[in-house]
């Protein structure tokens, strides 16, 4: 069992969550999926094969429907990154968010690099709100340009379970 403080709980959860997600939802044609390590920081979140082709992907859950809003907000530097990495590898960049009304988006970044970058106030950290806002460059991904996937969200109490009987919090 790997012990984490309560400082980082709420990043590590929030990792574990992505991964949970992805991991009980193996959509057809998925497969070969390699995790970055969980407790630390990684300008990505996994890489996998889907229909054929390696991709490289960052993963997203949102706390609202998929039709809230007309796009979906990735920083920059991470848009930057995992277009590097495609340049690099060949592994498609993939920008994947879970929504709570059961619909995946899954974003080719490479049908994206067209969208205007914009400069928008931002909270500092996700995981800490209260350390108040600074502005990012982003880009809002049009949700139309994406391949909306129908997933199972599991069970928040089966999320906790699983990651209570991996992780202790001192």
């Amino acid at each position: 069992m790997t012990t984490l403080t309560s400082n980082n709980v709420k990043f590590v959860y929030s990792s574990f969550k992505e991964r949970y997600y992805t991991e009980s939802n193996q959509f057809p044609k998925f497969s070969d999926f390699s995790f970055t390590n969980i407790l630390g920081y990684d300008q990505h979140d996994a890489t996998y094969t889907a229909h054929g082709k390696k991709c490289v992907a960052e993963f997203k859950i949102r706390d609202v429907s998929s039709t809230a809003y007309p796009s979906a907000m990735i920083e920059k530097k991470k848009f930057d990154y995992l277009m590097g990495r495609y340049q690099e590898t060949g592994e498609l960049p993939i920008y994947q968010c879970y929504y709570n009304d059961g619909v995946c988006l899954l974003f080719n970044l490479l049908k994206c690099q067209d969208i205007q970058v914009e400069l928008i106030p931002c909270p500092k950290y996700t995981m800490n709100r209260a350390a108040g806002k600074t502005d990012k460059y982003v880009l809002n991904l049009p949700t139309d340009r994406a391949l909306r996937m129908q997933y199972n969200i599991p069970a928040e109490s089966d999320v906790q379970k699983s990651f209570y009987s991996q992780y202790t919090v001192v």
